[in-house]
């Protein structure tokens, strides 16, 4: 049987949540991860067949292709499995801090 793995990148990204007022952020407020699935020795890119997960929804939210994206501030797991092969899983850490945006006073 062919030995495989999953592997995440990166394996950590520091999100900042939006500004409530509307106004665009300054700082990343989402972030995509990728997924290397290796094979005996060899790395595939893999974007399908895949489950994603966070520890805590109500800090960061994933979609279907591995974007994360902040909610609340506090830190998350997130996980990715492989959906015919469960066992087979990778992690990553997320951190939601405050402050996506940066007020500037001209004089």
């Amino acid at each position: 049987m062919a030995s495989r793995s999953l592997s995440l990148y990166p394996t950590q990204v520091v999100l900042y949540l939006p500004p409530n007022d509307g106004s665009p952020g300054l700082f990343p407020s989402s972030s995509r991860f990728f997924v290397t699935e290796t094979r005996d020795g060899a790395g595939h890119a893999r974007n399908e067949g895949l489950h994603w997960e966070s520890s805590d929804p109500a800090i960061a939210r994933t979609e279907a292709d591995g974007t994360v994206h902040a909610v609340a501030t506090g830190s998350v797991l997130l996980s990715v499995r492989m959906s015919d092969q469960p066992a087979l899983m990778a992690t990553a850490s997320v951190i939601v801090k405050d402050g996506g945006r940066a007020d500037v006073v001209l004089e």
